[in-house]
């Protein structure tokens, strides 16, 4: 069987970072998918979809998939129930894209 009959391996890695202010999510070239956690103790607006504390949402994509789009992030205390005394808004942000592969790696499945 010759390498074009094989599947193409895929290498992605993982990235994180913290958001704190309201602002536009830096997508990453050829990213494949993004988790957005609300770890802070206000409520997360993902694209005016509301995250609780500790809630999250996850946008993942299918194999080959490169998500070309935007999101937006901004945080707000109001419609909680008991708005914290001292807000700490965070939102964490994983998201997972493709890369290419290290020297030496293989190239497609056995």
């Amino acid at each position: 069987m010759c390498d074009q009959d094989k599947e193409r391996i895929r290498y992605v890695d993982f990235t994180g970072q913290a958001y704190s202010q309201p602002q536009n999510i830096n997508i990453s070239e050829l990213c494949n998918g993004i988790t957005v956690k609300n770890l802070g103790n206000t409520l997360v607006l993902l694209d005016d979809e509301v995250l609780q504390p500790g809630d999250f949402k996850a946008f993942g994509g299918n194999r080959g998939e490169v998500f070309t789009g935007r999101h937006n992030i901004t945080f707000t205390t109001n419609g909680m129930a008991v708005p914290p005394a001292v807000p700490a808004p965070l939102a964490w942000v994983t998201q997972k894209f493709y890369t290419t592969p290290p020297p030496g790696a293989k190239l497609y499945l056995p």
